[in-house]
């Protein structure tokens, strides 16, 4: 039995709808101005947060997203 077929389409949504508000409090918090400047960390930050997000999305509109 594979993962998705455990995960009914209302847990896959909620599932989803759980991480866009993690995502939405992430982006609202303020963060502190420490003066360390990171080359592109930030790039890949944003990367695997909307990576997720994409991935997330998929999961909750597709039955069987590995077919």
């Amino acid at each position: 039995m594979r993962l998705s077929d455990r995960l009914t389409p209302e847990w896959r949504h909620r599932l989803f709808l759980a991480y866009a508000v993690a995502m939405l409090l992430v982006f609202m918090t303020p963060t502190p101005e420490t003066g360390i400047e990171f080359s592109y960390v930030d790039k890949a930050v944003h990367f695997g947060l909307f990576f997720g997000f994409a991935l997330m999305f998929y999961l909750d509109r597709h039955a069987s997203p590995w077919r």
